[in-house]
Protein backbone atom coordinates (compact mmCIF):
# COMPACT_ATOMS: atom_id res chain seq x y z
CA UNK A 1 0.00 0.00 0.00
CA UNK A 2 1.20 3.83 -0.74
CA UNK A 3 2.12 6.07 1.86
CA UNK A 4 0.08 8.54 0.88
CA UNK A 5 -2.59 5.89 1.36
CA UNK A 6 -1.40 5.34 4.91
CA UNK A 7 -1.99 9.31 5.31
CA UNK A 8 -5.58 10.00 4.28
CA UNK A 9 -6.22 7.30 6.56
CA UNK A 10 -4.99 8.40 9.32
CA UNK A 11 -6.52 11.76 8.64
CA UNK A 12 -9.87 9.84 8.12
CA UNK A 13 -9.70 8.40 11.65
CA UNK A 14 -8.45 11.72 13.40
CA UNK A 15 -11.74 13.54 11.69
CA UNK A 16 -13.74 10.69 13.09
CA UNK A 17 -12.36 10.51 16.36
CA UNK A 18 -13.08 14.26 16.52
CA UNK A 19 -16.34 14.10 15.46
CA UNK A 20 -17.27 11.30 18.07
CA UNK A 21 -15.80 13.70 21.20
CA UNK A 22 -17.47 16.48 20.09
CA UNK A 23 -20.74 14.57 19.58
CA UNK A 24 -19.92 13.41 23.42
CA UNK A 25 -18.80 17.01 24.95
CA UNK A 26 -20.94 19.60 23.22
CA UNK A 27 -23.72 17.58 21.16
CA UNK A 28 -24.06 17.18 17.62
CA UNK A 29 -25.20 20.85 16.03
CA UNK A 30 -20.89 21.47 17.11
CA UNK A 31 -19.72 18.85 14.88
CA UNK A 32 -20.45 20.83 11.56
CA UNK A 33 -16.76 21.58 11.08
CA UNK A 34 -15.71 17.77 11.36
CA UNK A 35 -18.72 16.81 8.99
CA UNK A 36 -16.99 19.48 6.61
CA UNK A 37 -13.62 18.36 7.02
CA UNK A 38 -14.75 14.69 6.53
CA UNK A 39 -16.41 16.00 3.15
CA UNK A 40 -13.18 17.82 2.12
CA UNK A 41 -10.69 15.09 2.48
CA UNK A 42 -13.23 12.36 1.10
CA UNK A 43 -13.07 14.25 -2.21
CA UNK A 44 -9.39 14.82 -1.95
CA UNK A 45 -8.95 11.31 -1.67
CA UNK A 46 -11.52 10.45 -4.39
CA UNK A 47 -9.96 12.86 -6.78
CA UNK A 48 -5.92 11.55 -5.53
CA UNK A 49 -7.43 7.79 -6.88
CA UNK A 50 -8.79 9.04 -10.19
CA UNK A 51 -5.65 11.47 -11.26
CA UNK A 52 -3.19 8.42 -9.69
CA UNK A 53 -4.81 4.79 -10.01
CA UNK A 54 -2.86 2.53 -8.33
CA UNK A 55 -0.70 0.29 -10.55
CA UNK A 56 0.10 -2.69 -8.52
CA UNK A 57 3.13 -4.96 -9.70
CA UNK A 58 3.58 -8.21 -9.16
CA UNK A 59 6.85 -9.43 -7.60
CA UNK A 60 6.92 -12.81 -8.32
CA UNK A 61 7.40 -13.78 -11.79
Amino acid sequence: MRLKEWVFAGIFFEIIFAFLSKVAVFGFPATIDAIVAFIMVSVTYTMFRMLYPANYVNAIN
